[in-house]
């Protein structure tokens, strides 16, 4: 039978037939290991055993973290209080803290003497260091980007800010 003929029949066959072909053609088994080597081979495995060991211990202390960040980061989204600085307070979302955003907004267009303010993209986005609106639940909410029309019908950005108690 031709090469191409046996190619031919072990797709019509099947594997066995390519699993019977390869331990045909695998060769002598080897050779026993000495005591020395069995020693070398135990102790790469053991090393190797004990860094996948680590591995996995240092993936389960990473995923205890972010499980914690995301706990706190949830539990300042629902309330203020749980929030542990002003950077967190802002960036989560809490629903307080957008409310105070909008408020502040509303207020500064009610109080524009002349015309209605431009404001950036992402009014309120900047926020102060620390954690004193958590500690005195008062946010001081700044947005140094917003313009108000002047009397001389001229754009000025002095910024606006409110409280939130």
């Amino acid at each position: 039978m031709s090469n191409t003929a046996k190619t031919a029949v072990a797709f019509l066959v099947g594997v066995s037939v390519l699993v019977l072909i390869a331990v045909a053609n695998s060769g002598p088994p080897p050779a026993p290991l000495t005591p020395e080597q069995q020693a070398e081979r135990a102790a790469k495995d053991a090393k190797k055993a004990a860094e996948d060991a680590e591995r996995a211990a240092k993936q389960q202390a990473e995923d205890a973290a972010k499980d914690a960040e995301r706990a706190a980061k949830d539990a300042c989204y629902k309330d203020w209080h749980a929030c542990a600085d002003n950077a967190m307070l802002a960036n989560s979302g809490n629903a307080t803290y957008r409310h105070a955003k909008i408020a502040c907004k509303m207020v500064a267009e009610e109080r524009a003497r002349f015309g209605t303010p431009k404001w950036p993209w992402f009014a309120f986005g900047s926020f102060y260091k620390g954690d004193n609106y958590i500690t005195t639940g008062k946010a001081v909410l700044v947005e140094p980007d917003a313009q108000f029309q002047t009397l001389s019908a001229r754009w000025s950005t002095p910024g606006s800010s409110a409280l939130m108690t």
